[in-house]
């Protein structure tokens, strides 16, 4: 980037991230870059990695993203160098293409008594010394893509700060809503900087929001948008409504039916946040109406919109125990999903569904919608499937069928899973018990 690029909000904040970077490399002792940052400011940090992993970046260091989940911390860096193999394999030509001629080389074990966090750093340092004349750092950014252990990655990381030499640095992020890495920080004070950019996200929404013709009705709505998004996570309702009413009165002077349907399902969730359930109903009940108007004109954009609404609706009567109202309503999510191939958000709306009819106790109905559950997965890879809610459906429906059924259902989800897919349903329930208690 040059000193003439034109500097808007996101730039500016892009900027200051380097700055606070700068400041980081610039502390001798310091191993660990700490982001310690909103949620609404977890996605800079992210464009922050993003732009500095390419020749665009405005730092002297090389920037490599390692998203192994943490299993355990006996096994984590054997992971990471799993990992880092399959990097360079991929990315050799690319290398080389910058002038950096790996050969032959690749990241590797050995059989000397080493431990597994120093031999993931020796060979970061190897890789390293095979960048001819590069003189910045090696930043590795850890951001596992799944880790059922916070406290062991913790633990992990103070054995690490020991072993990680010049040149080499991590960054992690943390967030200040909820930080989990203040132990080792107090710990290592000196190695591991923790650094607060303060973006200001609101402030650079309503910025982003502003940009155009103010006299143009579509930068009013979206001005009015983010005021009323920004009132809405506080959450201040009154001044919600208030910005809701005046964004409404807008998109109906022009038509916006879409448009007025997005106002009425955030309305929708900030009374639902706030226990306000008829509220919530009538506001999805609104944005449901918009919608089917709108997929009437032919608007392309209208059916997946639709999938939310219903989703959002039949949380509310999941809320309000009218189990059969929502399972029907959920199955309408299902279907709807299935007509734009958003396969995950079927497999979860007839999971919903399924559940539903298992309050209900209509158990066939159950069996059905948690049968269409699985059949939706099959769709899916994998890695999504890990991190989904397939597991609940398929224990539930395991749980409400003959035994023969029972296996059959479970050899069918091991293959789409894995043996432990019944630990990943066991796992989130011990957390979703935490968070209500």
């Amino acid at each position: 980037m040059t000193d003439t690029r034109q500097h808007n909000a996101i730039t500016r904040r892009l900027d200051r991230l380097v700055q606070r970077w700068e400041y980081f490399v610039s502390l001798s002792e310091a191993c660990i870059c700490r982001w310690s940052v909103a949620e609404n400011e977890v996605q800079m940090i992210e464009a922050f990695y993003e732009v500095e992993q390419t020749e665009a970046g405005n730092t002297n260091d090389i920037f490599l993203k390692f998203q192994t989940p943490f299993n355990d911390k006996n096994t984590y860096a054997d992971d990471l160098l799993n990992e880092f193999r399959t990097y360079i394999e991929e990315g050799k030509e690319e290398f080389k293409a910058e002038g950096y001629d790996l050969k032959k080389w690749l990241p590797r074990n050995t059989t000397q008594k080493i431990s597994t966090v120093n031999l993931f750093t020796q060979n970061l340092i190897q890789f390293l010394e095979r960048l001819n004349d590069f003189e910045g750092n090696l930043v590795v950014y850890l951001s596992p893509s799944k880790n059922q252990n916070i406290r062991a990655w913790q633990a992990w990381l103070m054995k690490a700060v020991e072993h990680i030499p010049p040149r080499i640095k991590l960054m992690i992020m943390d967030l200040v809503e909820a930080p989990v890495f203040d132990k080792l920080s107090n710990n290592y004070p000196t190695e591991v900087i923790t650094i607060e950019p303060k973006l200001d996200m609101d402030d650079a929404y309503t910025e982003l929001a502003a940009q155009g013709n103010a006299d143009d009705p579509n930068v009013q709505f979206r001005q009015l948008y983010v005021a009323m998004m920004q009132s809405a996570s506080k959450p201040d309702i009154p001044l919600t409504e208030q910005f809701a009413q005046k964004a409404l009165r807008l998109a109906q002077q022009h038509d916006w039916l879409l448009m007025q349907a997005t106002v009425h399902m955030v309305l929708g969730g900030v009374y639902l946040n706030a226990k306000k359930r008829k509220n919530a109903m009538s506001e999805y009940d609104e944005s449901i109406a918009l919608i089917e108007q709108a997929h009437e004109k032919g608007n392309p954009l209208a059916q997946q919109q639709l999938v939310m609404a219903f989703l959002s609706k039949g949380m509310v009567l999941f809320l309000q125990k009218k189990y059969s109202n929502a399972a029907t309503t959920y199955e309408t999510a299902a279907q709807t999903a299935e007509t734009t191939n958003n396969d995950y958000l079927a497999m979860d709306a007839w999971r919903m569904a399924g559940h539903c009819h298992v309050k209900s106790r209509d158990k066939q109905q159950a069996i059905t919608c948690h049968h269409k559950a699985i059949d939706s997965a099959k769709k899916l890879d994998e890695a999504t499937l890990k991190g989904s809610t397939l597991p609940f459906a398929a224990k539930e429906l395991m749980k409400i069928s003959n035994y023969d059924t029972a296996d059959n259902i479970n050899q069918e989800v091991t293959v789409l899973i894995g043996e432990n897919w019944q630990d990943l349903a066991n796992v989130r329930k011990a957390k979703k018990r935490a968070q209500e208690h």
